[in-house]
């Protein structure tokens, strides 16, 4: 409400552009995306119906015009051929089980892009996670500042602060943060560059030497000789699994930052109980090793990778595809995104998640709770299983009957129970999925 006063409204974003349209959206697609086994079927009905008319009149043709059998009788039986044969059951046993998952999903707070995600994930035999904000709070907390030739931590800070403040990464609103705590005034900047997963160059309108380099020791190191004493400090800081971010301006270091944060309260149960159902877990990220070391320890993850960049997920995940045949990749971060793509099925955090790594998943936990990593892949295996079942009990009651009618041991009122009947019993399965794991995570 603005009473007399003057109000200026700029608009960002279409209202396409809203989470709120995304998600019906998203939701779209998903009805649109269908399971290998929706695939499978729709490919076999469009073979099955024509043969099954075929059949209906060749049961009545040829007994009658052929070989000259009373034409009531068969009739009769090409009728309960053809009531026998109606591909309900088999039509419905998939969509209907994968649909249910979907809404089981959903009701938690997980948006799943398509059916064939649903059976994906209850496939998956290895689990690729990124580090920051996936397995740890992502709330990175500067730990030291440490100055050298002559600048004092004010003025390190100021300059980091300054550039981070153009950036949406966890270590630069950490950065950012204890800026504000200090009263530290920030440093403007132009002519910023980012480089992904590496750092960030541009020319400060402050400080007296221009040209400042912020990222770690690898991407400093390219433009910039570092001095041994600075190197030291550099590992010893690393050894005790912090992040470190290089300042320098003019091959003279201005400072370090050291910033570390802490495993989710839900990391170390989620992590045992993927491996209880035979899944293995890794760690993929663009951190320091020492950092990733010190998390995978905590978490008891054997296999971890640190100092990647985004193409070099990419490649590490490809390989373990290769390997594994069916992969997953849980990220939240821009840097994730090319990753999440290449996986058999990419799983986002959106709560924190960024629009790229939401956009790409293939699952999206929009209330950010990783637990449900564990639901969706025992949903995913669920809703396998009653799938096998539902084509399994549709095909052999379809087979039986129909050897049944051919050779006249059946009736109209079975006919209609291999039908109607067995169309029941694979939809009241299917839907039952829809409540599955119920007490398993609570919303």
């Amino acid at each position: 409400m603005n009473g007399n006063g003057y109000l200026e409204i700029r608009v960002t974003k279409r209202a396409s552009d809203t989470t709120f349209s995304k998600i019906l959206e998203l939701t779209e697609k998903a009805l649109e995306a269908k399971s290998s086994s929706e695939q499978f079927i729709e490919k076999f009905t469009k073979f099955y119906t024509p043969l099954v008319v075929t059949l209906f009149f060749l049961s009545i043709i040829v007994p009658v015009f052929v070989y000259h059998q009373p034409f009531n009788k068969w009739l009769e039986r090409a009728i309960i051929l053809l009531v026998v044969s109606c591909p309900c059951a088999l039509v419905l046993s998939t969509p209907v089980t994968v649909f249910s998952a979907i809404g089981n999903a959903s009701r938690k707070g997980v948006l799943i892009k398509g059916g064939r995600y649903v059976e994906e994930i209850g496939k998956v035999k290895l689990m690729a996670f990124d580090k920051t904000r996936t397995l740890t709070t992502g709330e990175l907390n500067v730990t030291d500042i440490i100055p050298f030739n002559g600048f004092t931590k004010k003025e390190v800070l100021a300059c980091v602060a300054g550039m981070e403040s153009y950036s949406e990464h966890p270590i630069a609103k950490g950065i950012l943060k204890k800026a504000k705590l200090d009263k530290v005034s920030l440093h403007s900047f132009k002519e910023l560059e980012f480089l992904q997963g590496k750092g960030i160059k541009g020319n400060c309108t402050v400080c007296f030497d221009k040209h400042h380099c912020i990222g770690n020791l690898k991407f400093v190191a390219q433009e910039h000789s570092i001095d041994k004493k600075v190197l030291r400090e550099i590992e010893k800081l690393e050894k005790q699994g912090k992040t470190i971010i290089i300042s320098i301006s003019h091959n003279k270091v201005k400072g370090l930052i050291a910033v570390s944060d802490s495993a989710r309260d839900e990391s170390p149960n989620l992590i045992k109980n993927l491996k209880a159902i035979g899944i293995k877990p890794i760690i993929l990220s663009g951190d320091s090793e020492a950092s990733v070391k010190r998390i995978a320890k905590i978490l008891d993850i054997k296999e971890f990778h640190a100092g990647l960049l985004p193409q070099d997920k990419v490649n590490r995940l490809s390989k373990l595809t290769a390997e594994y045949k069916h992969t997953s990749m849980v990220g939240d971060g821009v840097n994730d995104a090319p990753a999440l793509a290449s996986a058999s099925v990419g799983i986002a955090l959106g709560a924190a998640g960024s629009d790229t790594a939401i956009e790409t998943a293939d699952i999206v936990i929009m209330n950010d709770k990783i637990n449900l990593i564990e639901h969706l892949t025992k949903l995913g295996r669920k809703c396998v299983q009653k799938i096998k079942f539902n084509v399994s009990l549709s095909v052999i009651s379809k087979a039986l009957f129909l050897v049944t009618a051919i050779i006249g041991f059946s009736s109209l009122a079975l006919a209609i129970f291999a039908d109607v009947g067995v169309t029941t019993i694979v939809i009241v399965n299917g839907l039952s999925l829809f409540n599955y794991g119920k007490d398993m995570v609570k919303n």
